[in-house]
């Protein structure tokens, strides 16, 4: 009887368990999708993941300081995001110029 106890018990504590994992993932696409549909962020990717209840941390890059803030202001605005841990950075420009490392190799 204990074993059977035992049984139903684990059952039912996995059960909980991988509905938490499809709900996080539910949350985590939703917000996903919400960047990628918004015009001022649809050209970024961004990797979202669940913290905790509610909370989600977004990382990835942007080019403005505006487009971050986008970023927390359009996450917020998903069913179930409470908080919003924004780790989006803005991109340095660049020179322009690509380095190829066979040019800089010496010659023997």
């Amino acid at each position: 009887m204990r074993i059977l106890l035992c049984c139903v018990v684990a059952f039912f504590a996995l059960a909980a368990l991988s509905c938490d994992v499809v709900k996080s993932a539910q949350l985590e696409q939703a917000v996903i999708k919400a960047l990628k549909d918004d015009p001022r962020t649809a050209e970024y990717t961004f990797e979202v993941s669940l913290q905790d209840a509610g909370q989600v941390l977004i990382t990835g890059t942007v080019f403005t300081p505006a487009e971050v803030d986008y970023v927390t202001e359009i996450a917020k605005s998903v069913e179930g995001v409470e908080l919003v841990l924004n780790r989006v950075a803005v991109e340095e420009p660049g020179s322009g110029l690509i380095q190829d490392e066979v040019v800089n190799t010496p010659f023997l």
